[in-house]
């Protein structure tokens, strides 16, 4: 009996339910936790619509709290 497929689907479900108790992500674990592609996250942060910290050409972090205002914002 083969299972490593179950065990792949909790393992990337505990992973998510751990990304969503952070309260900040780099722009890669915001694309993941919110389901929008990266390209977008990382424009929106450098266009401003996104808050997020940005030192020279490298998006840092995403507070979760902005990331959830954003999200809203875009519905």
């Amino acid at each position: 009996m083969d299972t490593g497929s179950s065990r792949e689907e909790q393992s990337e479900s505990d992973h998510i339910e751990t990304l969503l108790h952070r309260d900040v992500y780099s722009p890669e674990e915001a694309a993941e936790v919110s389901g929008i592609p990266l390209r977008t996250i990382r424009s929106a942060a450098f266009r401003g619509d996104l808050k997020a910290v940005i030192v020279g050409h490298d998006i840092v972090s995403i507070e979760r709290g902005d990331l959830l205002a954003w999200l809203q914002d875009r519905d």
